[in-house]
């Protein structure tokens, strides 16, 4: 059975014939939205339709529409877009430190002082977190910003970095450094930090490094997003 639709007023079957009736369907919604001079109001409500003139449209609002979907999305992403963007520094942030690590020797002939200096990387993991929700603090909230929005804007960024902990990890591992594990293994035996070969193997190895960089992620972004954000919160908020 075809149908025929306005467009090209030709016979269609199938999957075709969905992809059509889709295509009619968000045709005629727009050109609603035309005719009723709706654009202003859209555009003024970040694209979001006002409830008086729903019932208006309802009659050609297509069902799921993919477009509407697609715009609910972009719309988060613009939302959370300084989330994303220091999230995904962070990423790099951590990337270009353990290059770092390497060049100055701290996963080879220095690898003695490798526990306590890699400590250091707080300085600039902290002073992120700072730009970041200062950067928040500014665009989105025009200078005035709770505690709670900071801290949940914290943890955005730390779910970001998180998300990405498995693959930073395997980068590291396997890319910029691969021959940490192999010196630090040798090194924790010469020290008598573990026993047996078999236990360093398993301590310093990716699959434990990985694991460990998730959860490491997770509990210093939720501390560093409370402390920043007492800190970097409007004065004159109470919360």
């Amino acid at each position: 059975m075809a149908c025929h639709f306005g467009f090209y007023n030709q016979p269609v079957r199938g999957r075709e014939c969905a992809v059509f009736r889709q295509a009619e369907a968000c045709f005629h919604f727009w050109k609603k939205i035309a005719d009723e001079d709706l654009f202003p109001e859209i555009l003024t409500n970040n694209y979001h339709i006002p409830t008086s003139k729903r019932q208006k449209l309802q009659p050609v609002l297509p069902q799921k529409a993919p477009y509407v979907l697609l715009n609910q999305k972009l719309i988060m992403m613009k939302k959370y877009r300084i989330e994303l963007k220091w999230g995904l520094l962070f990423v790099i942030m951590s990337l270009a430190w353990m290059l770092l690590e390497k060049l100055s020797g701290l996963h080879s002939t220095h690898i003695d002082k490798h526990l306590y200096l890699t400590n250091l990387f707080a300085i600039p993991a902290i002073a992120l977190y700072v730009f970041a929700l200062r950067e928040k603090k500014r665009k989105d909230y025009s200078g005035t910003m709770t505690y709670v929005q900071g801290f949940v804007s914290g943890l955005i960024i730390t779910l970001v970095v998180t998300l990405f902990s498995p693959l930073t990890q395997w980068i590291t591992s396997v890319v910029i450094t691969p021959e940490f594990f192999p010196n630090v293994i040798e090194y924790s035996l010469e020290t008598g930090y573990h026993q047996s070969r078999a236990e360093a193997e398993a301590y310093f190895s990716l699959e434990n490094y990985m694991k460990q960089s998730v959860i490491g992620a997770l509990l210093m972004g939720l501390v560093t997003s409370a402390v920043v954000a007492f800190f970097v919160k409007s004065k004159s908020t109470q919360s």
